[in-house]
């Protein structure tokens, strides 16, 4: 018989060339004059680097001159600001004292002598006025003036005896009821008549007699009644402490009282 080949050998060895070819370094496949592979896995070192002519000393020297501040644009010139300039400045910030110093020629003592007496008290006009029956002054409306202090009133000789009206006319009770107010205003026109006393007195007075009139009044069943009486109170006082009852004040006092030492 003739020599017959194994194919199952033929093949393995097949298969044994091609796994040593593929465990071959790669760099081996190649020839080693071309290079090729192995400047493909190394890096391009000229690209990276910078040439040698592409930036010299002046250029770094442009670049340092580019971040340093402009000192000649940051500082002031001589010629944009002189010694006179700051020096007119400076008379700027200070006062001026010839405004807020005061003419000697707009104020003499002539001027201060006369706002000296401008301020003292009239005394001939006050003795004027104390000597004269019925005059008195406003503040605390004293029957006398303040000026001099040893002046009081008295009654007049021959003056007309005190008197009272109540409440007013009638007609007043058309409008504002009288709630019990009789003794209250007829108190308040004697003490009107009474030189001794003064008209924030009497009016003061006044009022706290008619509040306790309504005080008598002030129940929870009578609530409505006695909020009328202390509007009716209200109106009253309203009526004494204004032009009317300061009228009637200096024309009793002109009527009965007099101020003497």
């Amino acid at each position: 018989m003739g020599h017959t080949r194994n194919p199952h050998r033929v093949s393995d060895g097949r298969a044994r060339a091609k796994l040593e070819i593929r465990q071959t370094d790669p760099l081996e496949a190649f020839d080693k004059d071309t290079g090729t592979p192995e400047e493909d896995i190394k890096p391009d070192e000229p690209k990276t680097s910078i040439p040698a002519n592409s930036f010299n000393q002046d250029g770094a020297n442009f670049l340092k001159s580019d971040v340093q501040p402009d000192e000649v644009t940051a500082s002031v010139s001589e010629n944009s600001f002189n010694r006179n300039e700051a020096n007119f400045l400076e008379d700027d910030m200070k006062p001026d004292e010839d405004q807020t110093t005061m003419p000697e020629d707009s104020f003499n003592q002539d001027d201060a002598n006369t706002l000296k007496d401008d301020t003292k008290p009239d005394e001939a006009s006050s003795l004027d006025s104390a000597n004269t029956p019925g005059k008195w002054n406003t503040g605390a409306a004293p029957r006398c003036p303040g000026q001099p202090n040893n002046y009081h009133p008295q009654l007049k000789p021959g003056a007309r005896p005190a008197s009272a009206n109540g409440c007013g006319s009638k007609n007043n009770y058309k409008v504002v009821p009288d709630f019990s107010f009789g003794p209250c205003c007829d108190a308040h026109d004697y003490c009107y008549d009474d030189c001794g006393q003064t008209f924030e007195a009497c009016n003061y007075t006044f009022r706290d007699c008619m509040d306790q009139k309504c005080g008598k009044v002030d129940h929870w069943y009578s609530k409505p009644v006695y909020a009328a009486c202390i509007g009716a109170a209200d109106v009253y006082s309203a009526t004494v402490e204004g032009s009317f009852g300061s009228k009637k004040f200096k024309e009793y006092n002109n009527e009965r009282c007099q101020c003497v030492p």
